[in-house]
């Protein structure tokens, strides 16, 4: 391998002897009238910006266009540092001056004038005008006899006619550019021979090696610093052709000094890109995630267009690894849309190629087939492999899901071949991964062991999203054969390797996210993972079972809930629930079921996938005998399109009985046969599709819904009920309410989101139970008080307010209150868990406040799981629109039965009762839920208690003023009747 240490000196910033002598040579052979060369002019700059010497050679040319406007020497000089310093309007402008003569006597400045245009119009990525720029450039440069700069017009076309035509079409137009540059240009060979280095990468010739060695020696001896990151880029993407990815990364961080060094922040933008798609192909999505955003900021601040575009390819990428396809697809709609307006076909074939995976995560297989066979015709035709493989693996996984094996079979043959005839070992392994899946679809287990154990050995201990999703599909595989011991460890150990995953990432986002992470951009909502959790729990080892469900359950929110609770260890009145030190430590079911407070409470975890992976229900009680057991369901995906059309029936207010009878007894049924009559409490840990299930608006066996029966509650996973269950209530704190209500200057954010005025009566209402409230309407309804006020002494926060939720991303939901003091009055989930909260219960009264985009693991992600994060125990939400009347009546009949010292959940279940016996319809009371301790109790008093006691203490005041007044009149009487003469005087006299 070639040496680097060599290319590790300090920037060049001086005239070295090697520079110079082309140069001078240059020089020599222009025209006598030539006083400055175009090229020497181009250097100089080149030195300056490297040298941070810009500003002297500046005011030099400034001071020259003082003395003489048309000095063009100096204009072009000017415009060459604008170009460099990405003022790319103001290089225009003086290119074009130098352009304007009178004259039509073709110079070199010609040439130079429109080669500038050209690049600076590239490095935008205006890829039409630049090459139309370049033709111009090149047939100035044949009038006045300049084949080194015709050299570096073709030079700037070589890579638009590889991408676009073909490889060996930019490869010969290398050769041409070789042909027409003197040697002595080493900047101009230099890059020259780092495109051919690259192209011949990409078809995988091997002298690809002697062109890249070549390049850097000639970049350092041009003494650029930036085209020696050039030449080490293309070192370091070979080195990715070839499989070694750690020696890849090293090359390009040596790059991305060089590229600082040299201020060129567009090479350096794609250079980040480079090191994140090693980063990806290492699994190492935390770091990638990282100089993706870096990438951005770089190609943002050179005004490059076409690196901003590959950033947000980047960022899809990153995301169709993660499963987050609502943001893969606004990422990848932003690359497409840019590519586009730059007129760049290959830039967005590479993002359509992304996108062809998010078509094939909703469903859509003959869109996601469409595309994928596009981008494979045009990267067939062009030569680039790479897309080229990724196509025919996309086909392969297409294929599977439409269950036409043969098909899949033929499309992982021929990337097979691809991979063979380009030596790319790391393709190979891609592909073992790939057939270990096609032979899962089939079956054929012995075949799919086979391939997974060759996969994993060539991964290292670092790629722990890799080496996961093997495990996981290993225990699947010894979970089928019977040997659940084996699987049990292998299972164990998947979950350990994202642990330590886990534990890298210092991107809050990523580690929610982190459940979904799949090697495969795609990992179909974890079947495996479902599947080995059900053999377990069927076969013997269901406490397994449950720790390992648990394990993936609403880790991130349980591990910020064990870290706010080590914060307060210093209290020793009010030790921490769960200390750090135990927050990646697994929840057992016997820990879980002694934990359940009370004999009339049950905990319902789910557990549930796709692809006809069967569901599994653990049922826990406090019972010392049975208190745990494990219930095999039906398929989520085979409810899937049931539990939709009831959700949409109830929301709309119409009748769904038999659909919620059937949902009933295949969801519920089998549980509530083993509950007996003493269970009033359900505790229900959704999973996948469940999430979005009204669960107390089923029907049971005997008609009645199961909120007649069971107050239903909602967590994220066990061990955050656990959490909230062991956290000290307080309970001796006095009880302060706060309420927000009909937050003003709605009009400010559009006729979507009305006034809503019945609100601040509502706020008023709840205001009335407590001794000690405040209520915050209006401009007084506003965000910044939420954020910078200490909530902690409110026992209940409730919000009368509107709320944005999108059900696909968390970026785009908020709590709606009034603008002001520098905020937009929109509160997102971030800005929520900074809250600063030690509340019983926080009431949600808008519309869908308990929705958000479902992620694998951690549940819903809106605007309950951060109020937990800030401090609160339970949360009252709804799950869909309900009118401002209703919501109203039904938030009144839960604060009077809350009043009446009932738990949050009974009070709820209360509530429910009432709306049912006015025979109201579901719509208005189901959609109201409580997630997190349904056993908190409020201590709010009914404003009836209030007019009584104060009616008590006037009538016992009266009472006291009208005895007072009768013993006055008694006394004053009794002195009266006794009253002798002389007693007066006999008494002063003593």
């Amino acid at each position: 391998m070639l040496s680097l240490g060599i290319v590790a000196a300090e920037p060049v910033s001086v005239v070295t002897p090697a520079l110079l002598f082309p140069l001078i040579c240059s020089l020599l052979s222009l025209p006598a009238d030539s006083l400055e060369p175009p090229a020497a002019i181009v250097a100089a700059v080149t030195r300056a910006i490297e040298g941070d010497s810009a500003t002297d050679l500046e005011s030099r040319w400034s001071a020259r266009l003082g003395r003489d406007s048309t000095d063009r020497a100096a204009l072009f000089g000017l415009a060459t540092l604008s170009r460099l310093r990405y003022a790319y309007p103001d290089a225009e402008r003086l290119y074009q001056r130098v352009l304007g003569r009178d004259s039509v006597t073709a110079d070199p400045l010609d040439a130079y004038s429109l080669l500038g245009l050209a690049q600076g119009l590239g490095a935008q990525g205006l890829d039409e005008k630049a090459r139309a720029a370049l033709a111009r450039a090149r047939a100035a440069a044949r009038r006045v006899g300049d084949p080194a700069a015709e050299g570096e017009a073709l030079l700037g076309v070589s890579l638009q006619r590889a991408f676009g035509e073909g490889i060996e079409s930019g490869l010969a137009t290398l050769d041409t550019v070789e042909r027409l540059v003197p040697e002595i240009r080493y900047d101009v060979h230099a890059e020259r021979l780092r495109q051919r280095a690259a192209l011949r990468g990409i078809v995988g010739r091997p002298e690809a090696r002697a062109d890249a060695r070549q390049a850097l020696q000639l970049a350092q001896q041009s003494g650029y610093c930036r085209l020696i990151g050039q030449a080490l880029k293309s070192l370091a993407q070979l080195l990715q052709f070839e499989g070694k990815r750690d020696s890849s990364i090293a090359v390009l961080l040596q790059a991305e000094r060089w590229y600082r060094r040299g201020h060129d922040r567009t090479q350096l933008s794609t250079t980040l890109l480079w090191h994140v798609n090693a980063l990806l192909g290492q699994g190492d999505l935390g770091k990638a995630n990282e100089l993706v955003r870096q990438a951005l900021v770089e190609a943002q601040a050179a005004h490059n267009q076409f690196a901003v575009a590959a950033a947000y390819t980047a960022a899809g990428a990153i995301a169709t690894s993660l499963n987050d396809y609502s943001a893969a697809s606004d990422a990848l709609a932003r690359s497409i849309a840019l590519f586009r307006s730059l007129g760049d076909p290959v830039g967005e074939m590479k993002a359509r190629d992304y996108l062809a995976v998010t078509a094939l995560a909703t469903g859509d297989l003959a869109g996601a087939r469409k595309q994928t066979l596009e981008v494979l015709t045009w990267y067939q035709r062009t030569g680039e492999a790479q897309i080229e493989f990724s196509a025919h693996r996309n086909l392969a996984v297409i294929a599977m899901h439409e269950g036409d094996w043969a098909a899949a079979q033929k499309a992982l043959d021929a990337a097979h071949a691809l991979a063979r005839r380009l030596k790319r070992p790391l393709w190979a392994s891609e592909l073992s991964y790939d057939d270990a899946r096609l032979a899962l679809f089939r079956g054929d287990l012995p075949a799919a062991e086979r391939s997974l154990t060759r996969y994993l050995a060539t991964l290292d201990s670092s790629q722990h999203v890799f080496r996961h999703d093997a495990r996981v599909r290993l225990a699947d595989i010894y979970a089928r054969r019977g040997d659940i011991q084996r699987a049990e460890r292998e299972a164990m150990q998947a979950w350990d390797e994202l642990e330590r995953w886990r534990a890298s990432l210092s991107d809050d986002e990523l580690r929610v996210l982190a459940f979904q992470a799949s090697p495969t951009e795609m990992n179909d909502r974890d079947a495996e993972v479902v599947r080995v959790v059900n053999d377990l729990a069927t076969r013997g080892r269901a406490a397994a079972a449950f720790e390992l469900a648990e394990r993936r359950r609403a880790r991130e929110l349980a591990d910020q809930l064990a870290q706010a609770a080590a914060l307060n260890q210093s209290d020793t009145s009010h030790p921490s629930p769960l200390p750090s030190e135990q927050s990646a430590t697994p929840m057992t079911a016997g820990q879980a079921a002694s934990y359940i407070p009370d004999d009339s409470t049950a905990i319902l975890e789910y557990v549930t996938g796709s692809l006809g992976a069967p569901t599994t229900l653990f049922l826990l009680r406090r019972a010392k005998e049975r208190n745990f057991l494990a219930l095999t369901l039906a398929p989520s995906d085979s409810l899937e399109a049931r539990i939709a059309r009831f959700e949409a029936l109830i929301q709309s207010g119409k009748g769904a009985d038999v659909l919620a009878a059937s949902l009933g007894e295949a969801l519920l049924g089998p549980a509530v046969a083993r509950l007996d009559t003493g269970i009033r409490r359900l505790v229900i840990i959704p999973d996948g599709p469940l999430h979005r299930l009204p669960f107390d608006a089923l029907r049971l066996t005997d008609g009645h819904y199961v909120a007649e029966r069971y107050a239903i509650s909602i967590a994220p996973s066990t061990k955050v009920l656990v959490s909230l269950w062991r956290h000290d209530p307080l309970s001796s704190r006095p009880m302060r309410l706060l309420a927000f209500g009909d937050p003003a200057s709605e009009s400010k954010r559009g006729p979507g989101l009305p006034r809503l005025r019945r609100s601040a009566g509502e706020a008023r209402f709840v205001a009335k139970y407590s001794p000690t409230s405040e209520v915050r309407l209006r401009e007084e309804a506003s965000a910044a008080y939420l954020k910078r006020a200490d909530l902690r002494p409110f026992r209940v926060v409730h919000f009368a307010t509107h709320t944005l939720v999108d059900e696909h991303t968390a970026a785009r939901t908020a709590l709606v209150l009034a603008p002001g003091n520098g905020e937009s009055g929109l509160v997102g989930p971030d800005e929520l868990a900074r809250l600063r909260l030690d509340a019983d219960m926080v009431v949600l009264s808008s519309c869908r406040s308990a929705g958000g985009v479902v992620i694998n693991g951690e549940g819903v992600q809106g605007l309950i799981a951060p109020l937990f994060r800030a401090g609160a125990r339970s949360v009252v939400a709804t799950q869909w629109e309900v009118g401002d009347k209703e919501a109203t009546r039904f938030i009144q009949a839960l604060y009077r039965h809350l009043a009446k010292n009932r738990p949050v959940g009974e009070a709820l279940r209360l509530a429910k009762l009432d709306a049912v016996r006015a025979k109201r319809s579901p719509h208005e009371w189901a959609a109201f839920t409580v997630v997190g301790d349904p056993l908190v109790r409020v201590p709010l008093r009914a404003p009836g208690w209030r007019r009584a006691g104060l009616l008590i203490a006037l009538v016992a005041l009266s009472a006291a003023l009208v005895l007072f007044y009768l013993l006055r009149i008694r006394r004053a009487r009794r002195e009266e009747a006794t009253w002798e003469p002389g007693v007066a005087s006999r008494t002063h006299q003593r």
